[in-house]
């Protein structure tokens, strides 16, 4: 995670340096009708969870706002979902912390969310997404 977080904080300095400074990427509020119409234009849609409060949250802000600054990202919508304020985006993204990232890739680039490409794991029955199983792995039982 750390390092992950380094090469991003890099990245997002290397970009701010190059003298970019036109936004290609899109941040909006999230709402059901900027996620369809995202959709619908095969964007890719990155869902940021974030709280006021939280500095993780606060230094995301910073790296997602110079990487959208770059050309690779000029199609690309953030949506921001309010931790504290909307509890049914997250019970719909399933995220349970502030400062989580949910990427959902272009359907045209990445086979999509509701179906799965070839070669990939099979949709979820419920939820429709290839990234995730729909029942946990059996735990081994560790009692003595």
């Amino acid at each position: 995670m750390t390092r992950a977080y380094h090469i991003l904080v890099v990245l997002a300095v290397a970009s701010a340096s190059a003298g970019r400074m036109a936004r290609a990427g899109e941040f909006a509020p999230v709402s059901m009708a900027a996620y369809q119409a995202a959709a619908a234009a095969n964007r890719p849609i990155i869902f940021h969870v974030r709280a006021d409060r939280c500095p993780v949250s606060r230094a995301q802000d910073k790296i997602l706002a110079a990487l959208m600054q770059q050309p690779a990202y000029k199609n690309t919508l953030v949506l921001d979902v309010d931790f504290d304020k909307n509890k049914p985006a997250l019970a719909m993204l399933r995220a349970e912390r502030q400062g989580t990232i949910i990427v959902r890739p272009a359907p045209e680039t990445a086979g999509g969310l509701q179906t799965a490409a070839a070669g990939s794991p099979k949709p979820c029955r419920n939820t429709g997404s290839a990234h995730r199983p729909c029942a946990p792995a059996p735990v081994a039982d560790r009692r003595p």
